[in-house]
């Protein structure tokens, strides 16, 4: 968006550097990030597929570029779906082990600590 744009020229910008001004950046992803959802939403209630498949891979982009992961996940949920609406189920399997891969570090490490529990309860059993 424009108001994006006039911010990352801005804050590059030495003489026009204000540190009261650096929450501007994060607060416009978080409301263009709002907006996708709430064009999403109502793409859905009409039922159109293909433009909603267009907001979606917008704002996957868009939060893809601002590295942020839960938001990525939640969006290719969101596609997802979108591919099972239209009965692709191998693009909506590629996109949910896209999740998985966004998501791997978190899940790794919490199915790390459940198999050491399981293997820990089992010793625990067999030597009893």
């Amino acid at each position: 968006s424009l108001a994006m744009f006039w911010w990352e020229q801005s804050v590059r910008t030495p003489y026009s550097q204000d540190p009261l001004l650096l929450w501007i950046g994060p607060r416009l992803s978080v409301l263009q990030l709002r907006c996708a959802d709430q064009l999403a939403s109502l793409f859905r209630q009409i039922n159109a597929p293909r433009e909603l498949k267009c907001c979606l891979k917008e704002a996957l982009k868009m939060a893809q570029r601002q590295c942020l992961p839960l938001r990525t996940a939640n969006l290719l949920v969101s596609l997802a779906e979108l591919h099972m609406l239209c009965d692709d189920e191998v693009a909506a399997s590629v996109q949910l082990d896209g999740v998985q891969f966004v998501l791997s570090s978190v899940l790794g490490q919490k199915t790390k600590e459940k198999n050491n529990k399981t293997k820990g309860n089992s010793r625990d059993t067999n030597s009893g």
